[in-house]
């Protein structure tokens, strides 16, 4: 169903300076751009951003118009020419992530919307409560965000949630009928399989990172920090590393941009931490550890790749990555979540493991590595079925049409 009004996507986050051209920027921050383009397709779209960054530029898309408020002034003081834009798109349903109440307030007070819809990213997690414990001061903010959020979900007449565990919670405080189910997506003409890249690419970006092509290789993605738990990931690879030696790799690829950590360990000590672990295993020459990869290069590292690990303990249900890297044809072994169920299915595109796994068991994971490693036949018919998994649920196009969907149900 196509909406025949322009909608709006309002968003604390900024785009980087451009996208074709960093990595420098969280799954939320990726969500938005991507449902932000996928709207635009098919309707007029403004990008509202309370962002503090003054990078703002992106690349060229119909229909999609960017729209900077300036954070300096007071919010009843803001440019004239910025308050006639708004005005002339005063109405218009708003999809937002904002969790802040003023920020609510805010887009009622001068946008007028007809129906907003708040965008929920975990603000609900428990998992991330767990994370802070041991700071008093952090769970005093967690436990402030954690009311804000709270009221901000009345202040709103839909509300998004990415997974059916997050619908579950999202229960306590909203009215059922006011909750709607849709999923991250990911850009499936992107992200794609190995064979649809080149050869000249795969072989450019694999010089250029060091990743030998002859090695089975596992990957893992996403911004390195301990909640990512790459340090167990080493751990499980060294088993399998000791076994192998140099007929297997583990890269890791992810930004150390710091966004903030509930455990407060600097993303680029981190990064030497776990390096220094691959060091103490006695498999240095095993381990790539690339940062900051460029986003246009990010789904050549996916199709480099045989196999995906995601061994996160829950804080993240269902990151970008891996869709990213079901969309691009690789079979997945994750930890397992609820939310996960959604794009794994156990034994027929992956394996699912315990949460404790890589810490309690890893024996266990190298087991499953070096079970995957001896099937190539049957990986490459599990990494059919991710990709098709996405294309059925995921594809980004079919998001922004639950989108559209879901506007007309609480339309005005």
């Amino acid at each position: 169903m196509e909406c025949a009004i322009s909608m709006i996507i309002f968003s604390f986050y900024d785009f980087p300076k451009s996208f074709k051209d960093e990595y420098r920027f969280c799954g939320e921050k990726k969500a938005i751009m991507n449902l932000s383009i996928a709207l635009a397709k098919c309707t007029q779209t403004y990008y509202v951003s309370l962002g503090n960054s003054c990078q703002f530029e992106l690349c060229a898309v119909d229909n999609l118009n960017i729209v900077k408020l300036p954070r300096k002034r007071p919010i009843g003081l803001l440019d004239p020419k910025v308050l006639r834009l708004l005005e002339s798109i005063k109405h218009s349903p708003v999809i937002t992530n904002c969790s802040g109440v003023l920020s609510h307030i805010y887009i009622r007070r001068f946008l007028c919307p007809s129906r907003v819809i708040y965008v929920s990213y975990g603000l609900l997690n428990e998992y991330a409560v767990k994370d802070v414990v041991s700071s008093k001061n952090k769970i005093l903010v967690l436990a402030k965000g954690h009311l804000q959020s709270r009221l901000t979900l009345r202040l709103n007449d839909v509300v998004v949630s990415l997974t059916s565990d997050e619908s579950d919670k999202l229960r306590k405080y909203v009215s059922p009928n006011r909750i709607a189910l849709i999923h991250h997506g990911v850009d499936v003409d992107r992200y794609k399989p190995r064979n649809e890249h080149s050869y000249e690419q795969r072989l450019n970006i694999s010089r250029k990172y060091g990743i030998d092509t002859n090695r089975f290789t596992v990957l893992a993605t996403g911004r390195i920090s301990y909640e990512n738990n790459f340090h167990g990931a080493i751990k499980a690879f060294a088993r399998l590393a000791k076994e192998h030696k140099e007929a297997v790799q583990l890269v890791i690829a992810g930004t150390t941009w710091d966004f903030g950590s509930g455990t407060g360990i600097e993303p680029e000590y981190y990064a030497s931490y776990i390096r220094s672990l691959a060091s103490k295993y006695g498999i240095p020459n095993s381990v790539r550890i690339v940062k900051n990869i460029p986003e246009y290069e990010l789904p050549l590292i996916y199709c480099l790749s045989d196999v995906f690990i995601q061994f996160t303990d829950g804080y993240s249900p269902l990151p970008n990555v891996i869709l990213e890297a079901a969309a691009s044809g690789l079979p997945l072994v994750l930890t397992y979540h609820p939310a996960r169920e959604h794009i794994l299915q156990d034994g027929r595109n992956g394996f699912f493991i315990s949460r404790e796994g890589p810490r309690k068991n890893p024996d266990k994971v190298a087991g499953i590595l070096d079970y995957m490693k001896d099937i190539e036949k049957e990986r490459r018919s599990m990494g059919i079925k991710s990709r098709k998994m996405v294309e059925e649920h995921f594809d980004i196009t079919r998001i922004s049409k639950k989108y559209n969907d879901t506007l007309g149900r609480f339309g005005s």
